[in-house]
């Protein structure tokens, strides 16, 4: 990353705010709002005030439990001048595992919206204004040694297991958002339209940290729904537009009979979180004539490789090239390269990449963070231009009675039959074999067990060839597109 006297959000905004005040900073139309950085930095005096008075002091860590509302990006900017660290927390979350985030983190605070108190009344409130905002207050506990330079802690999903917040320096944030700004050339004139949630690392990645970086405008949507993102991409003329691939396939299944639809202004479509399929690609380019692109990245290790413009045809476990101040090495299991073209565990090097790993779980930080290097856990190859394609995950990888098959390897065979709109390979556990290949298929028309069984012979070995078959109108996903591996497997 270029060097920068300005790391934390409080004084990347500063810095937006001198150089140009009267640019748009955010448009949230559910609100009726759009306000340029010097009205929105007024808004943050007022809040960083209030939170003060309150006693939210330097370090004390404050959940935001807040969708993509203006309060949001006032929360961060305020808790960061008061050099407090935010922990963005998933607003599907139940309250009990958003009671286990505020156990984990040592919250003393913990900022949401008047709507969403009813699970947690045996807290006590101070009304903030902001949109009914309201403070909390947590038991929380001491910040241990070292961390003093913590501005964020982030939480995975936890759709695997138990949550882990990823802890993140202003620098690690600084650098993220300049790769993500400098891969896609992002200006002050450009436009990201933030459907994806804020309190996602890759919402979080490519709408409010280019906002920071460069001065662009944020323009957000409070839930995703097709005709009305149609509509924001065109009145709003979005320049930048990430999602995930359902909601790509949902704007493509809009009728637009007697419609006209201008994307004109659109440089960037980009998805994440989610495989894209091929036919995801072609439908979106023969109806809107737009290319659609797929990044790949992590709480863990930020924002990674970008295929900017993946072209139709092009398999979806091509990734493209790292980002602009990322590093990609691919490692063997004893940390060694592997020959050029060949798998092994990507592993990730960049500013970008968590300074201090997980929080209080030093065993796991250990394992994952080495030498500065985030060890993904995902497998992959380089190609001979430097583009990353994934084979999957390590701990995804199926054991049938001792064999191993990458799920990966089955789902593109499936994705090929007529009829098949998604599949997802899982490894079920089995008293025999150890585990069983199982597919869970979402399909356009019926198919019994013997077709599909026949459909696969002569394409793969036969132990790959799936024991057992779901089907499903919608695989269940998180709140961001993240596919529920949980349920799945059952």
């Amino acid at each position: 990353m270029e060097a920068d006297s300005a790391y934390t959000f409080a004084e990347l905004f500063k810095k937006q705010c001198q150089e140009r005040p009267e640019q748009i900073a955010v448009v949230s139309p559910g609100e009726n709002l759009a306000l340029t950085f010097t009205s929105l930095s007024s808004r943050v005096d007022v809040l960083t005030q209030l939170l003060a008075s309150e006693g939210v002091l330097a370090q004390d860590r404050v959940a935001v439990c807040l969708g993509n509302v203006v309060a949001f990006v006032e929360c961060f900017l305020a808790l960061s001048r008061l050099k407090a660290i935010a922990i963005p927390i998933d607003t599907s979350y139940s309250p009990p595992e958003i009671e286990t985030i505020l156990s984990d983190s040592g919250a003393s605070f913990f900022l949401l919206r008047e709507e969403h108190t009813a699970p947690f009344v045996q807290r006590t409130y101070q009304s903030l204004g902001h949109g009914t905002l309201l403070l909390g207050r947590c038991e929380g506990d001491d910040l241990p040694e070292g961390l003093d330079d913590v501005v964020m802690m982030k939480y995975t999903s936890g759709s695997t297991g138990t949550p882990k917040g990823v802890l993140l320096t202003a620098l690690n944030m600084a650098a993220e958002g300049q790769h993500v700004v400098s891969t896609l050339q992002l200006t002050e004139d450009d436009k990201s339209l933030a459907v994806i949630p804020l309190y996602h690392s890759y919402g979080f990645d490519f709408c409010f940290m280019p906002m920071l970086t460069t001065g662009c405008t944020l323009v957000l949507l409070q839930s995703f729904h097709a005709r009305s993102v149609l509509r924001a991409l065109q009145t709003q003329a979005i320049t930048l537009f990430p999602a995930v691939p359902f909601m790509f396939d949902l704007l493509t299944r809009i009728d637009l009979s007697g419609q006209s639809v201008d994307f004109s202004s659109l440089r960037y479509c980009i998805s994440a979180a989610a495989p894209l399929s091929a036919r995801t690609v072609r439908r979106f380019y023969d109806t809107f004539d737009v290319v659609i692109g797929q990044n790949y990245g992590s709480s863990e290790g930020g924002a990674i490789s970008l295929e900017i413009r993946r072209k139709p045809g092009v398999p979806s476990t091509c990734l493209g090239k790292p980002l602009h101040g990322v590093d990609i090495h691919i490692l063997d299991d004893d940390g060694n390269p592997v020959p050029q073209g060949e798998v092994g565990e990507v592993v990730v090097g960049g500013e970008q990449v968590s300074s201090h790993g997980y929080y209080r779980d030093p065993a796991l930080s250990a394992k994952a963070f080495r030498a500065g290097l985030c060890f993904t856990g995902d497998l992959g190859r380089l190609d001979e231009e430097g583009r990353l394609f994934l084979s999957g995950r390590k701990k995804n990888v199926i054991n049938f009675a001792g064999k191993k098959i990458v799920p990966q390897e089955v789902e593109a065979v499936l994705e090929t039959l007529d009829g098949v709109q998604e599949v997802v390979v899982v490894g079920v556990e089995d008293e025999v074999s150890g585990e069983l290949v199982k597919a869970c298929i979402v399909a356009s028309k019926t198919f019994t067990t013997e077709e599909l069984v026949s459909f696969c012979q002569g394409k793969l070995a036969g132990h790959k060839i799936p024991q057992r078959w779901q089907f499903y109108t919608t695989l269940p996903r998180s709140s961001v597109g993240k596919l529920d591996m949980s349920r799945l497997k059952v």
